[in-house]
């Protein structure tokens, strides 16, 4: 029991962790969006490709130590909808999340790209 609730607790932390890393500048939020944007591919294909292409954007900007920021598409499209699309959806500020009023016209235009079905069941 004790275990599986570290567990839980650690993947928690390492989702929440990369948000702090990636709020830390704008600039890197709106490179995540317009790659997001910009993404021809549909489907779990085009998740992988966005999740391949910020990984490589992270490492490269030294932002991450490794091309390894999303797992793959499906850890990449629950961060944007945890992280970007939900807050967007409360209006409101989340825990250690600013409110980026300026960031909502990408966020909206980000998931209307992507307007599929989700590759995760929410």
């Amino acid at each position: 029991m004790c275990t599986a609730v570290i567990f839980l607790f650690m993947v928690w932390l390492f989702r929440n962790i990369r948000m702090i890393v990636l709020s830390v500048k704008m600039e890197h939020k709106m490179q995540f969006l317009s790659t997001i944007i910009n993404e021809q591919e549909s489907g779990a294909n085009g998740w992988d490709e966005i999740a391949r292409k910020i990984n490589r954007y992270l490492f490269e900007k030294k932002v991450w130590n490794n091309e390894e920021f999303f797992f793959d598409g499906i850890d990449c499209e629950w961060f944007f909808s945890h992280f970007f699309y939900r807050l967007l959806s409360a209006k409101k500020s989340m825990w250690l999340l600013p409110l980026n009023v300026e960031l909502w016209p990408y966020i909206k235009e980000a998931q209307l790209s992507r307007n599929e079905e989700s590759l995760m069941k929410k």
